[in-house]
């Protein structure tokens, strides 16, 4: 079925949020729509997604799709004037299980563009692990600005798309106290951090290194994500952590 350019107007407010990126203050005159899988579908592993697309003023257009990692090109046929239907694959095993959103974004031949999501849960099977491997610090001369300095080092299987956050501890007395929580980039596995402190205090003091503290990542295994190690301090730190991560 072919829609007027009127139809078409009208049935992208019907047919759900289209988060359109045209000039401000100017209609759109290329729409794209999800046909597959429904919106809200638990998807896992490769998934192909299907819709229909339109160019009110009958451009070629291209289709792209989005799921957090390198956009993939849909293909498309042309079945009239202003009317394609496109196809596209994805592989969604490199992404965080849970909630997220596909983006389909169309660009006309002049330019024009436009948007759309559709809402998906992922629920792909564990395929990654973190491994804690070891923590441990130096202590430093207070006063000064370039220590004490640690040491962390990990493990992790099947990154080559993902990085993920830790959490690193001290711990004072019974408690444990939180010293900053460190991002690490895919493809690395050890790096050094630094403090910045002042104070007289001097001992020695247990560290903890948690990975992935908030279990953002299904892992294979979940009980070897900590590390415990020790600092021995001239002075305790009182303000912020540097970290630098290493080349494997």
């Amino acid at each position: 079925m072919r829609l007027s350019p009127l139809g078409i107007l009208l049935f992208g407010l019907l047919a759900g949020p289209a988060f359109a990126t045209h000039a401000p203050g100017q209609p759109p005159n290329v729409f794209v729509y999800f046909d597959s899988p429904d919106s809200g579908a638990t998807i896992n592993g490769t998934v192909n997604f299907s819709g229909r697309a339109y160019s009110l003023r009958g451009e070629t257009v291209t289709i792209t799709l989005d799921l957090g990692g390198p956009p993939v090109t849909a293909e498309l046929v042309r079945e009239g004037f202003e009317e394609f239907r496109w196809t596209a694959t994805l592989d969604t095993t490199p992404r965080h299980n849970g909630r997220s959103c596909v983006s389909a974004r169309i660009v006309s031949s002049s330019g024009d563009h436009n948007a759309n999501c559709r809402p998906v849960v992922l629920a792909n099977p564990a395929w990654r692990d973190l491994r804690a491997l070891d923590v441990n610090g130096t202590g430093g001369v207070p006063g000064r600005t370039d220590g004490p300095i640690g040491w962390i080092a990990w493990e992790s299987t099947n990154d080559a798309e993902l990085g993920f956050t830790s959490l690193l501890e001290i711990q004072r007395g019974e408690e444990w106290r939180t010293l900053t929580t460190l991002t690490h980039e895919p493809g690395r596995s050890s790096g050094e951090w630094t403090w910045h402190f002042n104070g007289p205090i001097v001992g020695c003091f247990p560290l903890r290194l948690t990975l992935d503290p908030e279990n953002v990542i299904i892992e294979t295994n979940e009980a070897n994500n900590v590390a415990v190690g020790q600092i021995c301090l001239n002075a305790l730190p009182i303000s912020s952590v540097q970290f630098a991560p290493f080349d494997p």
